[in-house]
């Protein structure tokens, strides 16, 4: 692709073959493509388009159509009100427990918050999706694939606690020390 860096070439001497394409999709040939400018590659065909998403909501005569509409990506590619089931999520729940035994069980209380955990704004992909290929081969030995992009809802769960008793030991020794402490001092 022309938008990829280092796959421009003049010449086939610009294209050493069996270098990666790092931003790209596959490995140089060593061949220049004089139509295109760029290197041409052995990778899987067709290769992952990458699309870009509009930035803003698009004029329209019936207001309350953002409120009801809902992202489909044939009757309604430009709604901007996603189901989770189409494009993931990543969710973090922390539950902490802070229980003073010396108290009643009952006082005894989880205490939950939630946070996202991927980056909204990221250019790559937001929610919990990934991808996974399905390989195999045809009866004449020619291996094909299969690739998949999957949604699907990530809950990352995180448990904290402390408790704490009272106990007496302790508490004289703390005492103590500060009376030695106080009359080391003078």
């Amino acid at each position: 692709s022309v938008k990829v860096p280092d796959g421009h070439c003049k010449s086939d001497e610009d294209c050493t073959a069996g270098d990666t394409v790092i931003a790209g999709h596959g490995i140089k040939t060593g061949r220049c493509l004089n139509s295109s400018g760029t290197c041409e590659i052995y990778s899987w065909c067709p290769t992952e388009q990458n699309y870009e998403p509009l930035s803003n909501v698009l004029d329209t005569k019936n207001e309350s159509y953002l409120k009801r509409c809902q992202y489909n990506k044939v009757l309604h590619p430009y709604c901007p009100i996603f189901r989770l089931g189409d494009i993931g999520g990543s969710i973090g729940i922390l539950i902490e427990w802070n229980c003073d035994l010396d108290k009643d069980s009952s006082m005894c209380n989880p205490k939950y918050s939630f946070t996202r955990l991927d980056l909204p704004n990221s250019s790559i992909s937001s929610g919990y999706n990934f991808r996974y290929a399905r390989y195999y081969s045809d009866g004449n030995g020619q291996t094909f694939r299969s690739l998949f992009k999957v949604y699907g809802i990530r809950f990352d769960i995180m448990v904290n606690g402390e408790a704490g008793k009272f106990n007496i030991i302790p508490t004289i020794i703390n005492i103590c020390s500060g009376v030695a402490l106080m009359g080391a001092k003078q």
